[in-house]
C-alpha cells in the first residue's frame, strides 16, 4: 500500500547552480537521491518525495503554482519554492529533509498491518493509562503524578483496563470486519452489545459510558430507528464520545483509497461517512467537524508523513461542508498555530474541541510515545480520551515498537486487541 518515494527528488525550473546546491544538501545528510527535471507542473503534482521549485516572474503563473504547493500536501513529499526564504532557511530545511528521510526509511520497513496494530495498541495504551486519573485536576497531578501504568484510581479497575473508548472502537472494527463496509446500524447494535452484554471490554464490565452515548444508544434501542438518526443534536451534546472512536474510520478511508477519487468525490466520500457515524451519538455539527479534522490528519500519519506537513495540510482544507459558526471553534487549531500554545491555555474537559486542542498540542510537540502519554495523563481531565486519541497518532508516528514493552504486557486482552487488528487489516486491505 506505501509508496515507494526512496531515492526521488524533482526539479522544476531551477538552474545549474540552484541543482548544484540542492544535490550539496543531500550529499551532506548522507541520503543517495536521483534528481529529476520536471517537464511541466503535472510532473511537480504527480512526484512523490521532495520537490524544488523556482516560481516565475510571471504573476498569474506564480499564483498558480503556489495553488500546486497547496495542493502537494496531499502527496508524499516536502516541497519548497526556491526563493530568498529558502536560502535564509537552509539549516532548517536540511532538518526537515533529514527528520522525514529517516521517517520514511523507518515507516516502510515496516508493513500495513503493523501500522494497524500500531495505532490500535497505542489508542488502547493510552485508554489504560488515563482511566485511573481521569477527572483528577492538573494540581493534583502536579503533586502526585502518573509515572507508570497502574491500577484502580478513579474507577477502582485493575492495572492494564481500558474504557469505552477502546470498546466503542474494537466495535466499530469488529463491524467493519464482519459487514466488509460501514453499515451504521450494524456499529450501533456492536455498541448496544457492548453496553448491554459487556462485550469489547476488557474486564467483562461497562463503565464511563458518556450522557450523549447513552441517550442516543436508548434511543435507538427503543425505536430500532435508523441509528444515523438518534444522535443527540444539542449545544450540550459536544462532548468527545464519537471522536474517540474515529480512529477506525481513518484507517478505513485510508486503505479504501478514496485518495484515489476526484478531489471533490475525495473529501466528499469521507464526511459523509464520518457525519454518519459520529451522529449515531453526536449530531452535532461541531462534534462532525472535530471527528473530519481528526480524521483526515490520521489518514496523512497513517502515511508516514510529517507531523508538521500533516498539520499544515489539514490548516488548508476546505470546510465547506460546515458552516463558519462551526469552524470558528476551531480557529485555534486551523487558524492559530496550537502547537505554540501554553500549556495553560490547553484545556482536558470532554468538551470537543477541548479534547482535540489538547491532542494536537500534545502530538505535534512529542519526541517520543511513553513520555508524551505520561503527559497527556498529567495535565489532568478526561484523561482516558486524551490519552487515548493522542496514543493512536503517537502509536502510528513512532511505531509499536517504541511502545513501553511493560505496559504492553500489562495492557488486559492485548492479544485479542493485536488479533482483532490483524483481521480489521486483512478486511481492509483485501
Amino acid at each position: 500500500m506505501k509508496k515507494n518515494i526512496k531515492e526521488r527528488v524533482v526539479l522544476y525550473n531551477v538552474n545549474e547552480e540552484e541543482k548544484n546546491l540542492i544535490k550539496n544538501i543531500f550529499l551532506e545528510l548522507n541520503i543517495d537521491v536521483n534528481l529529476i527535471k520536471a517537464e511541466d507542473e503535472e510532473d511537480v503534482i504527480s512526484s512523490n518525495l521532495v520537490s524544488f521549485i523556482k516560481l516565475p516572474n510571471n504573476e498569474e503563473k506564480r499564483k498558480e503554482l503556489e495553488d500546486i504547493y497547496i495542493s502537494a500536501l496531499r502527496g508524499w513529499k516536502l516541497f519548497y519554492i526556491i526563493d530568498d526564504n529558502f536560502y535564509k532557511n537552509i539549516e532548517e530545511i536540511k532538518k526537515q529533509i533529514k527528520e522525514y528521510h529517516d521517517d520514511y526509511m523507518r515507516k516502510n520497513k515496516k508493513d500495513s498491518l503493523n501500522n494497524v496494530k500500531d495505532g490500535i495498541i497505542g489508542f488502547a495504551i493510552g485508554d489504560a493509562l488515563g482511566v485511573p486519573a481521569e477527572f483528577k485536576t492538573r494540581e493534583e497531578l502536579k503533586k502526585f503524578p502518573i509515572t507508570d501504568m497502574i491500577g484502580y484510581g478513579t474507577y477502582g479497575v485493575p492495572l492494564g483496563t481500558w474504557s469505552d473508548d477502546t470498546s466503542m472502537t474494537l466495535a466499530t472494527m469488529d463491524s467493519i470486519i464482519e459487514k466488509r463496509k460501514i453499515d451504521t446500524d450494524d456499529i450501533a447494535n456492536k455498541f448496544l452489545q457492548w453496553f448491554r452484554n459487556s462485550k469489547y471490554t476488557a474486564t467483562e464490565q461497562v463503565f464511563d459510558i458518556g450522557r450523549t452515548t447513552l441517550q442516543s444508544l436508548a434511543k435507538y434501542e427503543i425505536n430500532m430507528d435508523e441509528a444515523k438518526k438518534c444522535g443527540q443534536t444539542g449545544e450540550m451534546d459536544n462532548g468527545n464520545g464519537s471522536l474517540m472512536r474515529m480512529l477506525p474510520i481513518a484507517y478505513y478511508s485510508y486503505f479504501k483509497k478514496f485518495s484515489d477519487y476526484p478531489e471533490k468525490d475525495y473529501y466528499e466520500s469521507i464526511y459523509n461517512y464520518i457525519k454518519d457515524i459520529s451522529s449515531i451519538t453526536h449530531a452535532n455539527e461541531i462534534s462532525i467537524l472535530g471527528c473530519y479534522i481528526f480524521v483526515m490528519f490520521a489518514i496523512e500519519i497513517i502515511q508516514g508523513k510529517l507531523k508538521d506537513l500533516s498539520y499544515e495540510y489539514i490548516k488548508n482544507l476546505d470546510y465547506s461542508f460546515f458552516s463558519r459558526e462551526a469552524i470558528k471553534k476551531y480557529d485555534k487549531i486551523l487558524k492559530g498555530n496550537i502547537k505554540e500554545e501554553l500549556v495553560e491555555n490547553i484545556r482536558t474537559t470532554g468538551y470537543i474541541v477541548d479534547t482535540l486542542e489538547a491532542v494536537f498540542w500534545l502530538f505535534l510537540n512529542s519526541k517520543d510515545y511513553d513520555e508524551t502519554l505520561l503527559k497527556a495523563v498529567n495535565l489532568g481531565g478526561d484523561t482516558d480520551t486524551i490519552a487515548a486519541i493522542t496514543g493512536g497518532l503517537l502509536g502510528m508516528h513512532y511505531g509499536i515498537e517504541k511502545i513501553n514493552e511493560n505496559w504492553k504486557k500489562k495492557l488486559i486482552k492485548c492479544e485479542y486487541i493485536e488479533k482483532l487488528s490483524d483481521q480489521f487489516y486483512n478486511t481492509l486491505y483485501n
